[in-house]
């Protein structure tokens, strides 16, 4: 049976059953978490009369239990246009359909396909953005030569970047050449002879200090990129708020890990992390570049790599952005593609004109006050 999740009241409903299908996934990612999904739409959906919730859920009435979800939203664009997209594109690392099996993942993808051809209320594109590459190909082979006119342009886009982890972090070391290896023990030693330590907290029972270290990291990460004369992230007050209040549900449903590299009461380093399904994700790093000499930010990702060694992960993944230090720590490529599913070229010129003047022009002259 499909379920269509269009109000603030359905989604709440479906949370625990949403939870349970979720902690049974194998491919499941914290962009698909119940609090990730929540929270978005508290802050850029809800009261927003251009968008709305269309998420699709397909249930095993038998067992009433999810078998497969795609979290989508509408949107207008240029008043009078529709657009599908899957919520918090903006800010997720790895989106598509979440399923436990092949035949979940037709019946979603079939659930996408209808949305073009239902007639009345029809988007007229569909925007899926940060789709893992197996995905991508197996929507672009499900619906070629089909019937219907609908047309798709598949484009590589957001890559992440990761490491297969050893058992240890002496044989992660062993994986580099003598160079290599010399230049990261050099850092971490020089910087431990300054004083600086890895620290990493348990904020169980202690939601005002986790508070009060969310607020140190915002500070950490737009101090490294203002230095650079960018704006960073957390930008606006109501982006700050929403990722706040983000980091608070995510760490009661267990799944944040927030570190940081300390010289005596100072933090000079910090990084978002989220633990799942035998994996560490790096969400979001900073630094301060006052103490850029004892590369702060190099140093922190060996220890959290060790830390997740330690801890038995197999993989240790940087997710969005191709920058070298990822790289420099034998991170490898795993493509991520967006697609746009149209009727009709015009609409699909239209959609890339908004996005360009939304990305380009509005955004830069703060006339976009959406993420």
């Amino acid at each position: 049976m499909r379920k269509i999740i269009k109000t603030e009241a359905e989604l709440d409903d479906i949370r625990e059953q949403w939870r349970d299908f979720t902690s049974k996934v194998s491919g499941f990612e914290v962009f698909f978490s119940h609090e990730w999904i929540k929270t978005w739409f508290d802050y850029f959906i809800k009261n927003n009369k251009k968008r709305s919730l269309h998420i699709i859920v397909e249930v095993d009435e038998s067992k009433n239990e999810i078998t497969s979800i795609v979290p989508l939203y509408r949107e207008k664009f240029f008043y009078f246009f529709t657009s599908i997209r899957f919520i918090s594109d903006n800010y997720s690392d790895y989106l598509g359909i979440l399923t436990g099996g092949m035949k979940g993942f037709s019946a979603a993808a079939g659930a996408v396909e209808d949305l073009l051809v239902g007639g009345s209320g029809s988007p007229g594109i569909i925007y899926l953005k940060q789709v893992p590459e197996e995905q991508a190909l197996a929507l672009k082979n499900l619906l070629a030569g089909k019937s219907g006119g609908i047309s798709l342009k598949m484009k590589e886009s957001g890559d992440c970047y990761f490491i297969s982890l050893p058992k240890s972090a002496g044989d992660y070391l062993k994986m580099f050449n003598s160079k290599q290896r010399y230049n990261i023990i050099k850092r971490v030693k020089n910087a431990e002879e300054k004083g600086a330590r890895f620290v990493s907290f348990d904020y169980n029972g202690r939601p005002e200090l986790l508070s009060s270290h969310i607020k140190e990291f915002f500070d950490l990460h737009q101090k490294r990129w203002n230095e650079k004369g960018k704006e960073g992230v957390f930008r606006s007050k109501k982006i700050k708020e929403f990722f706040s209040d983000l980091f608070l549900r995510l760490h009661e449903a267990g799944f944040l890990k927030l570190s940081f590299l300390k010289i005596g009461d100072k933090s000079i380093a910090g990084q978002v992390c989220f633990d799942l399904n035998g994996k560490r994700e790096v969400c979001l790093p900073g630094f301060d570049p006052a103490y850029s000499s004892l590369h702060p930010g190099i140093v922190l990702t060996f220890y959290e790599i060790r830390d997740s060694t330690l801890k038995g992960l197999r993989e240790f993944d940087f997710l969005k952005g191709g920058e070298g230090y990822k790289k420099g720590f034998l991170a490898v490529k795993r493509p991520n593609f967006k697609l746009y599913l149209f009727r009709n070229k015009f609409f699909f010129i239209l959609f890339r004109i908004n996005t360009f003047l939304r990305n380009e022009i509005f955004s830069k002259i703060g006339l976009l006050t959406e993420f």
